[in-house]
């Protein structure tokens, strides 16, 4: 597939991304002709990935409650996720800088799977186990992420489109809680199903484009 071309010094780095046109397979142009704005697309991916990360407070007292935690269980529990993050951040800039398609649909898949997961999950061990996935997903969802929609913006507008998928992802961190709290109140599989379900359609839509 052709790649994006971006005008720059011959032999310079691509726009100030520091990054070498031949180190990153930036978003194809017949994929950015007929797909939304990158701030859009990035801003609902970040969005979701923060919804869950701060779901898990109002959840705490209920698990503590279920399975007998203690506060250093529950803390781990609650750090889980922040620790899969940092191991996924770091992989998810690693894999953009090859395939940017391909590392924002592995890190939805593998983020779907996970949301469905703990929805079902019972254990401390388990919950703990997939909190860590959820945190590794949500790492290589940022990386492709942010590397999209540098890739896509022109230098020009990229700190606003910064800006604007920054604020989506403190939404979504607003939001988490409530989402929390309506498991608790009906179905925790059907709620995070639900969130799961969405991150893999996102995964198949971000595939078709």
């Amino acid at each position: 597939m052709a790649q994006t071309r971006a005008c720059r010094p011959r032999g310079g780095p691509r726009l100030g991304t520091g990054v070498e046109p031949r180190r990153i397979r930036a978003v194809p142009l017949a994929v950015a002709a007929r797909s939304p704005s990158a701030t859009v697309l990035v801003a609902i991916l970040l969005v979701v990935e923060c919804v869950m990360y701060s779901a898990v407070t109002p959840l705490l007292p209920h698990y503590a409650a279920a399975y007998g935690l203690s506060k250093t269980a529950a803390g781990v529990l609650a750090a889980s996720y922040s620790i899969g993050f940092l191991g996924g951040a770091p992989l998810g800039g690693w894999m953009a800088a090859r395939a940017v398609r391909g590392t924002v649909i592995a890190g939805l898949v593998l983020f779907g799977a996970a949301a469905l997961a703990f929805g079902l999950a019972g254990g401390v061990l388990l919950l703990d186990a997939i909190r860590t996935l959820q945190g590794i997903a949500g790492g290589i969802i940022w990386g492709g992420g942010l590397v999209w929609l540098v890739a896509s913006t022109p230098r020009a507008r990229r700190g606003a489109a910064l800006g604007k998928v920054f604020a989506a992802s403190t939404a979504g961190t607003l939001m988490g809680p409530l989402l929390g709290t309506l498991a608790l109140a009906a179905s925790g599989g059907a709620v995070f199903g639900g969130v799961g379900g969405g991150a893999l359609l996102l995964g198949l839509y971000v595939g078709r484009l």
